[in-house]
C-alpha cells in the first residue's frame, strides 16, 4: 500500500466512506444501533485479519511512546464516533447526516494547526468557510 499515491489513496477512502454512508443507513432502518456498531466492526474486524499479514512489518507496542496510545486513542475516538453516526442515521436523512458528520477535517484543520504547527492558508481557510457554508444550506 505504501508505493500507491496518497490521492489515490484518498480517493478511495472517499468512495469507502460514501458507501459506508449509505450502506449503514439502509442496515439502520431495521437494525438496533447497537447491533448495527456490532455487526459493522466484525466486518472491519475481517478485513483486518486479510490485510494484517501485508500491512503489519515489524510490530511492537511500547505503551509509554505517546505515538502508541495515540493510536489507540484513535480507534476508542472512531468507535464512540461510528456509535453516533449510526443514532444519527436512524433518525435523520442520511444526506444530512453524512454531509454534517464529514466536516469532521474542520476538527482535525484546528487540532493540526494548533498542536502540529501545521499551517493556516487563506485557501484552507476558504475550503473550511465553504464547507461549513453548504451545511448551512443543507439544513434550510
Amino acid at each position: 500500500m505504501n508505493t500507491i499515491d496518497w490521492k489515490i489513496c484518498s480517493l478511495i477512502a472517499m468512495f469507502g466512506w460514501g458507501l459506508w454512508g449509505f450502506l449503514g443507513k439502509v442496515a439502520a432502518q431495521k437494525i438496533p444501533t447497537g447491533n448495527l456498531m456490532l455487526l459493522s466492526f466484525m466486518g472491519g474486524t475481517v478485513i483486518v485479519l486479510i490485510f494484517a499479514p501485508f500491512l503489519i512489518r515489524g510490530f511492537a507496542f511500547h505503551l509509554r511512546e505517546i505515538t502508541y496510545l495515540c493510536a489507540i486513542g484513535s480507534g476508542i475516538v472512531a468507535s464512540v464516533a461510528s456509535l453516533f453516526f449510526y443514532f444519527a442515521l436512524a433518525k435523520g436523512e442520511a444526506t444530512a447526516v453524512v454531509v454534517i458528520s464529514s466536516l469532521y477535517p474542520i476538527v482535525t484543520f484546528i487540532l493540526a494547526a494548533l498542536f502540529l504547527t501545521e499551517a493556516f492558508t487563506i485557501k484552507k481557510i476558504a475550503g473550511m468557510a465553504l464547507a461549513i457554508a453548504g451545511i448551512i444550506l443543507l439544513s434550510i
